[in-house]
């Protein structure tokens, strides 16, 4: 079985998610895809923490079993069935950041046609919870939700100048350079926890909500195509031989 190479999961470890999803799967169901999520997958997990993975199942037609989680040997798995994945596509944000770090792909499945339909729309209605978090953080300041509130702009702010989906906020920094984003990592990932001023982060993610609003102010990214969708999903369950 081919596995892809992506950061801060060994193959190992991409073997043993699969082995779980396999072993719980019921008979005659197939997996689309497995992505990495969670902590590892946004650049500030490690061996402290757990291995969060999402996977897209076809079911078996004559089984009601549309979503599955598994907690297991330090592996936090959560799975959907298809036809959740193809509603979620047309609004949420969530539906291609949750899978944008795929380990493995079903030969029959085309993800990287999946992951295309992205559309300024699915940015700005996720706009609303990028807020709730920043409020969360103003309420109950916290390392990990301050975490959260700077993936949480930084990751549409990467897609709208770039047209691609990177959940790693490290990596999405060594161009925006938020200044108080590494020691919040580093606390984070030791679990060495300091006293921290929050202003300066409060600050940073001011200066980010402003330049996600004027990315999708001024982006170029189209909206999501519905008609081509409409005509994706057919082909998709055809391949499969599946129904909505």
């Amino acid at each position: 079985m081919k596995f892809r190479e992506i950061e801060n999961m060994t193959q190992e470890e991409m073997e043993q998610a699969m082995t779980y999803v396999r072993e719980r799967l019921p008979p005659g169901g197939e997996i689309l895809f497995l992505s990495l999520t969670g902590s590892r997958a946004f650049g500030w997990g490690g061996t402290l923490y757990d291995r969060d993975v999402r996977f897209v199942f076809v079911p078996v037609e004559d089984e009601f079993w549309d979503t599955c989680h598994i907690g297991i040997h330090g592996y936090d798995i959560h799975g959907e069935e298809i036809n959740h994945l193809f509603r979620r596509m047309t609004e949420r944000w969530t539906a291609y950041e949750d899978h944008s770090k795929a380990f493995w792909v079903n030969p029959k499945f085309d993800h990287n046609k999946f992951m295309s339909f992205v559309g300024l729309n699915n940015v700005t209605g996720h706009r609303h919870t990028v807020k709730m978090e920043v409020m969360k953080l103003r309420s109950a300041p916290a390392v990990r939700t301050a975490l959260h509130c700077y993936r949480q702009h930084m990751e549409p702010i990467h897609f709208l100048r770039t047209g691609e989906i990177e959940i790693n906020v490290l990596k999405i920094n060594e161009k925006l350079k938020c200044e108080c984003l590494d020691s919040l990592v580093e606390m984070y990932m030791t679990r060495e926890w300091k006293e921290i001023d929050y202003d300066p982060i409060f600050e940073e993610l001011d200066q980010l909500a402003y330049t996600l609003d004027y990315e999708i102010e001024n982006s170029n990214i189209p909206m999501f195509d519905k008609e081509a969708h409409n005509i994706w999903v057919e082909e998709v369950l055809s391949i499969f031989n599946h129904t909505v």
